[in-house]
């Protein structure tokens, strides 16, 4: 939902949702990472994210980083996916079929849309694991492959413990229409349409919506 403030559209709520992907969706790329096609990345057609070069990647060693930030089963964690995408322009989607999960090849948290790091030659998704607890409980992390793949488990790891600090937090888009004349360049992450310019800021305040499945 936006508001409008003079020459732009302030959004006074965000939410994460899916649902069937449209076809012929405009800026939308995917590629698959594995020889016989049972791990998919999704991302932007502005992104310079070559699926060729991470081809193999998950045969690699596995590095996993954790978080230290924990869930139940009731509580949701899309906030962390608006988190990245407002902070790191790495941040794309993994989809994984049930032969790559049943092996072990890559287990993100949830098969089919769970956000993902992908720079270079290298690769790291959102994951968790469940702990020795009465109740059960989830800690949050990243499993990561390739050269830089700790490194972006980590950077990963750091955006769940932020979004964890204040878990009421989503980001905010500013859109701009292009003719615009703004005085000071835009701040944030920018993503530039057509006929607009989206301008992602983590700084607002909304209610959670979601949860573990």
């Amino acid at each position: 939902a936006f508001i409008r403030e003079q020459d732009r559209l302030r959004s006074d709520r965000m939410d994460l949702c899916g649902f069937v992907p449209m076809i012929g969706q405009d800026g939308e790329k995917n590629g698959t990472i594995t020889t016989d096609g049972t791990v998919t990345l999704y991302y932007d057609i502005d992104q310079p994210i070559d699926t060729a070069a991470l081809t193999g990647v998950l045969d690699q060693p596995r590095t996993s980083a954790w978080s230290g930030i924990t869930i139940g089963t009731s509580e949701p964690f899309d906030g962390v996916w608006l988190t990245l995408t407002a902070t790191d322009p790495a941040t794309c989607r993994i989809a994984a079929t049930q032969t790559a999960i049943d092996s072990g090849l890559c287990t993100p948290a949830i098969s089919s849309r769970s956000p993902a790091l992908a720079e270079n030659n290298s690769l790291a998704y959102f994951t968790y694991r469940r702990l020795n607890t009465p109740e059960p409980r989830f800690e949050l992390g990243a499993h990561a492959h390739g050269p830089t793949g700790k490194q972006l488990a980590e950077r990963l790891c750091t955006q769940i413990r932020t979004w964890n600090n204040d878990r009421s937090h989503h980001p905010q888009i500013h859109a701009h229409p292009v003719s615009a004349q703004t005085a000071t360049p835009p701040t944030g992450q920018v993503i530039t349409k057509r006929d607009s310019t989206l301008v992602l800021l983590p700084s607002t305040r909304q209610e959670k919506n979601g949860a573990l499945t």
